[in-house]
């Protein structure tokens, strides 16, 4: 028995409802909950899943992979998880129950894309006070933090660049996303010029909590994307900067790899696209998991590289047609390419 009891300890796969215990089988006896779940089985299948899992140490569920999972919840189960729901939730178990009590709602993924083509329609004023242009001040502020992240990135992490964004936007950049550097790495292969214009899409959980961080977000072009709180008004801020004719740096995976491996992409990327159809620039970033993987404070000193591909053209991604999923996963292919260049 205790040779058993340790297997399923080691098991790396859902637990079955069966083994539950009875609270949690009466739990999943709700339709939303049960759809809830087999959502996380689908979307974990290599995981040892279970009501007692964290969404976020155990599944790695932060920064923008919560608007994916509060979009796949909305289409697969109409459930509406409300802003407090959302904040309450910390386990499987709590989402579960969450699910359970939720409203139900009629609004599927082609009314999300409606929503998305008059973004600025579901932004209060604060939010879009981020989409404006960066004073002369904070231009200048800009340049001179740029200055000192190309001076840290030549002497401590060398990046080899190939590849160069396209001369006109507005276009989507879908990283790779390692590690916290991804991000000062991209600099390298960006001119001031660009750097200037483009938007990038910021967790607030990480650089939104401080006056500090939130001055620096502001001087750089960083969007508070709000993913437990607010994951359409996030998704609309994006498509808002889309819609302005603004650049934008999207990670499609929606959270950093947990084990340096190309995971899934979200099919936030392909409402977007649905939405605002623009070319997407595939970016492929190796070795910045080795030198900062999650946890560490600094970074190692090393070499990264950076491979910047060829856009895919609206006419491909419209191609795909209507599944958000499936622009995604045509958006990964294009990523994965790049790793033998």
């Amino acid at each position: 028995l205790a040779e058993q009891g340790d297997m399923a300890e080691a098991s790396t796969e859902p637990m079955s409802v069966e083994s539950m215990a009875p609270e949690d089988q009466q739990l999943l006896s709700d339709p939303a909950a049960e759809a809830a779940w087999n959502y996380l089985v689908e979307r974990y299948p290599d995981v040892r899943l279970t009501p007692d899992s964290s969404l976020n140490l155990d599944l790695g569920i932060d920064s923008l992979a919560w608007v994916n999972l509060s979009l796949a919840l909305g289409e697969r189960a109409q459930i509406e998880l409300d802003d407090e729901a959302i904040g309450r939730i910390e386990t499987v178990r709590d989402l579960l129950r969450e699910a359970a009590g939720a409203g139900r709602s009629d609004e599927g993924g082609l009314d999300l894309v409606e929503a998305l083509r008059q973004p600025e329609d579901a932004l209060p004023e604060r939010l879009k006070a981020w989409l404006e242009p960066r004073s002369a001040t904070n231009r200048l502020w800009g340049s001179l933090l740029l200055g000192l992240v190309r001076v840290f990135m030549r002497l401590w992490v060398r990046v080899d660049v190939r590849g160069r964004l396209p001369a006109e936007g507005p276009y989507l950049v879908a990283p790779r996303h390692l590690s916290v550097l991804d991000p000062l790495v991209m600099t390298e292969g960006m001119t001031n010029a660009e750097l200037r214009t483009v938007r990038w899409a910021g967790w607030t959980g990480m650089l939104f909590q401080r006056a500090v961080s939130r001055w620096f977000s502001r001087v750089v072009g960083v969007l508070p994307i709000d993913p437990r709180a607010a994951p359409r008004k996030s998704l609309a801020l994006a498509a808002a900067a889309l819609a302005r004719r603004q650049s934008l740096v999207w990670f499609p995976e929606g959270a950093r790899s947990p084990d340096g491996t190309l995971q899934a992409f979200q099919p936030g990327v392909g409402l977007l696209l649905r939405a605002w159809p623009v070319p997407v620039v595939p970016v492929w970033i190796e070795g910045t998991y080795e030198l900062m993987p999650t946890g560490r404070r600094l970074p190692r000193p090393g070499r990264v590289r950076l491979v910047i591909g060829e856009p895919v053209g609206v006419d491909r991604l419209e191609a795909v047609g209507d599944d958000e999923q499936a622009i995604a996963d045509l958006i990964r292919e294009e990523v994965k390419a790049l790793s033998e260049r």
